[in-house]
C-alpha cells in the first residue's frame, strides 16, 4: 500500500536467457504509483512490440488497483489466469495471478527448481538465474507453518 510495511517490486527477467536483468524496490510508492512506475520501464523495456509481459500478484487490494492501474494506461501484454493444475493449462478471463496456499507452494518449488538448474552449465528443465542478494535472501526466509501455509519467518511467531 506504499505505507513503507513491505516493498513493491518489480522483477525484470530476459526471458530468452533465463536471468534476472532487473530490480525497482520500493516499500513508500502506493499500488496506483507503482502501475505507473511499471508501465513506465515496460515501455523502455519493450522491445519491438513495445510492451514487455507483466505478471503480479492480484489479490485484493494492493494488487487489484494495482492491475486496474495497467488496464486504464492501456497496457495489454497482461498475465491471465490458467488453470495451473490442468494439463492444458486454459487461460481463464481474470487477470493477474492469485496467490493462495497452493499456487504459492507450487510456484516456489518451481522457483526452487529453476534456481538449481541455473547454477548448472547444461539444464533440461526451465532454469533461472538471479542477480539479486536481496532477492536470494528474502526467497531463503519462507517457512512452512503449521497449518501448512507459507509465510516469511520475519511475519511469523
Amino acid at each position: 500500500m506504499g505505507t513503507g510495511a513491505s516493498n513493491s517490486v518489480a522483477e525484470i527477467f530476459d526471458l530468452d536467457m533465463n536471468e534476472q536483468v532487473g530490480e525497482w524496490t520500493c516499500p513508500h510508492t502506493p499500488p496506483e504509483d507503482f502501475a505507473d512506475q511499471v508501465r513506465a520501464i515496460v515501455k523502455w523495456l519493450g522491445g519491438y512490440s513495445g510492451d514487455a509481459y507483466v505478471i503480479w500478484e492480484s489479490n485484493a487490494g494492493p494488487g487489484t488497483n494495482f492491475g486496474r492501474r495497467l488496464q486504464w494506461q492501456g497496457h495489454r501484454n497482461l498475465y491471465t489466469q490458467r488453470a495451473e493444475e490442468h494439463k492444458l493449462r486454459k487461460k481463464g478471463t481474470k487477470y493477474g495471478w492469485h496467490s493462495n496456499r497452493s499456487a504459492k507452494r507450487d510456484l516456489l518449488a518451481e522457483f526452487v527448481i529453476a534456481l538449481t538448474e541455473g547454477m548448472r552449465k547444461r539444464t533440461g528443465y526451465r532454469s533461472c538465474i538471479i542477480h539479486s542478494a536481496e532477492l536470494l535472501e528474502e526467497c531463503s526466509d519462507y517457512v512452512y507453518l503449521e497449518s501448512g501455509e507459507i509465510e516469511a519467518s520475519s511475519r511469523a511467531d
